[in-house]
């Protein structure tokens, strides 16, 4: 399937006017955080079809995590060789300062240098445009030319480096960390992992600080990044005591303050960040005083100002990881809490921190509704229907559903009623809302599936009526496309509430024991005026779904289900659909 994948990206840019389908399939791939395996498949197709796909994809050409990445590094060298030089002197800058730059984020200096120099070697010398990509690559040609970029595939005995390297004392000090933050990734540190790499954390933060000669090139910047990561890693364990935390909160602090990530000044803050590197040590000490603050022993007021500060920093990357952890202050930061949501309300502009923060306003008790109503309803006011801000658009919807449904807030409610009186312009809005209610189908309390049902109709009423009043505008003529697009709209909402009654109601054999369906004759009872609507559309894919439901019910109600299925098979005849067996 993944080779498909590729060849149809490499089909794709060879067609005459490619661009708009490989914008779409890229939107999707893209727009979440794909594995490592579909990023090396994309990478290899735009090496093939620089001048398309390539050209689309330039900027992961400086991207630092797709330059260092061991999964897409030796792709991403392929991928220089063939768009480098292609580009406008502006793009092969970033992509030349972003490659020597690699030295100051990789976890080790002597691995980054490795990487910095393989990656330049990949650029024809004759393109280069700065003047330190020409100097370096300079130096790389008097000592015998660049790195190779082969990928290395052979079979390893042993180590991978046999041949031992003399160890700074700056290494000695640095390797133990490095090497707790590798085996820490997928397996949580125990008590005794932790009482050991304290110390060794203190002794690297006290030689940082205390050090007066000159550090070897790039042993800051890489220092600086596992001390980071692994104080991020201690602040997440529980394994950790109060008197080992506030070890931690100097050195976490510290870090707030460094200059990696570097801001830039041209960056679009209403961009979405789709990853970061773990190797910026700013963005892993956002995250850390936050975890770090959710004890009161290390909620310190300079802890508070930290947070503040980082909550507007430039580099969207680091204020996201507040938002992500906002919640962590809900406790020990109630103020400081509030004010920063109320920041993400009024003022935040990118749709990624928005959407984290959301999350958190989502997950808040009952006694906080009317302040998670107030926040939800500021967002979803300033940020209107542009299109970069469809996951916090949905985000909202599906707290002003749980809002309304759960803690019967006149607010959402208020809001909700705008959307269902006016479904061609939030036609999107309700297709989520309707998603959302298809998980109340049941819920915990019987009161709620109740409601959960008449937002259902009302939600199916108000499409249908929609539906019927664009057709007889347009009955015996040709809609303009525009038209088309609202009534498709609409015809995607009904097709989602089949599903959703498809999958809630029993008819759909999943193996899941502990999935909860409600008795059949319960869910016929309540769903019974949805299917008589739904059975006036007749489009196939709905009247698939709808079959396949109703089918569930015969037992239920023969003479009805035989009547609707009728009334289904009927509407569905203008699609010749009486013939599928």
């Amino acid at each position: 399937m993944i080779n498909a994948f590729q060849a149809y990206l490499v089909e794709q840019a060879n067609q005459p006017y490619p661009i708009p389908a490989l914008n779409a399939v890229l939107k999707i791939l893209t727009g979440g955080q794909p594995p490592a395996i579909v990023w090396r498949r994309i990478l290899a197709a735009a090496t093939k079809q620089p001048g398309t796909l390539g050209h689309l994809l330039r900027s992961l050409a400086w991207d630092q995590n797709i330059l260092t990445s061991t999964d897409t590094t030796r792709l991403a060298g392929e991928f220089l060789r063939a768009l480098h030089h292609t580009l406008l002197p502006d793009e092969r800058k970033r992509i030349e300062e972003a490659i020597l730059g690699i030295p100051h984020s990789a976890k080790s200096a002597r691995l980054g240098a490795h990487d910095r120099d393989r990656l330049l070697g990949c650029l024809q010398q004759p393109a280069l445009v700065t003047n330190a990509a020409r100097q370096h690559y300079t130096v790389i040609a008097d000592q015998g030319g660049p790195p190779s970029n082969a990928e290395d595939t052979g079979p390893h005995w042993g180590v991978l480096d046999p041949i031992p390297t003399p160890q700074t004392p700056e290494q000695v000090l640095l390797d133990p960390i490095a090497t707790f933050v590798v085996q820490s990734r997928n397996t949580p540190p125990t008590a005794d992992d932790v009482r050991a790499i304290i110390p060794r954390i203190e002794e690297l933060y006290a030689a940082m600080r205390g050090s007066n000669a000159a550090l070897p090139e790039g042993f800051a910047p890489a220092s600086w990044s596992e001390l980071a990561n692994a104080c991020v890693i201690l602040a997440r364990n529980e394994n950790v005591t109060d008197e080992q935390r506030i070890v931690l909160l100097p050195i976490i602090l510290n870090a707030t303050t460094n200059q990696v990530p570097q801001a830039n000044s041209a960056e679009d803050q209403q961009h979405p960040v789709t990853g970061w590197s773990s190797y910026e040590p700013r963005i892993s000490a956002a995250e850390g005083i936050t975890l770090l603050a959710r004890y009161d022993i290390c909620c310190t007021s300079d802890a508070r100002d930290a947070i503040l500060h980082l909550s507007t920093d430039p580099v969207p990357s680091v204020r996201l990881q507040i938002a992500s952890f906002v919640g962590c202050l809900y406790t020990t930061a109630p103020k400081l809490f509030w004010d920063l949501l109320e920041y993400y309300a009024h003022t935040e502009q990118n749709p990624t921190v928005l959407r984290d923060a959301l999350s958190t306003v989502r997950r808040l008790p009952p006694s906080d509704t009317s302040k998670a109503a107030d926040v939800t309803a500021a967002i979803f006011a300033r940020i209107g229907s542009d299109p970069i801000y469809k996951e916090a658009r949905h985000a909202c919807i599906a707290i002003f559903r749980l809002l309304a449904l759960w803690a019967d807030d006149a607010q959402s409610a208020t809001i909700l009623d705008g959307l269902l009186a006016d479904p061609i312009t939030y036609a999107e809005d309700l297709q989520h809302l309707i998603l959302g209610l298809g998980g109340e189908l049941p819920a915990r309390e019987p009161l709620i599936t109740e409601a959960a049902f008449r937002m259902l109709h009302r939600t199916l009423t108000s499409v249908m009526e929609a539906m019927q009043t664009l057709g007889a505008q347009h009955q015996g003529t040709a809609p303009p496309p525009v038209v088309e697009e609202q009534y498709g709209s609409l015809l995607r909402c009904a097709n989602e509430l089949t599903i959703r009654l498809y999958f809630a109601s029993g008819a759909f054999k999943n193996q899941d024991k502990n999935r909860v369906i409600l008795p059949a004759e319960v869910f016929y009872e309540h769903t019974r005026p949805l299917f008589v609507m739904l059975a006036e559309i007749g489009h196939p894919h709905i009247v698939h779904y709808l079959l396949d439901t109703l089918k569930y019910f015969i037992a239920t109600d023969p003479p009805g289900v035989l009547l609707l299925v009728g009334a289904v098979v009927r509407a569905g005849s203008k699609y010749g659909y009486q013939y599928e067996q």
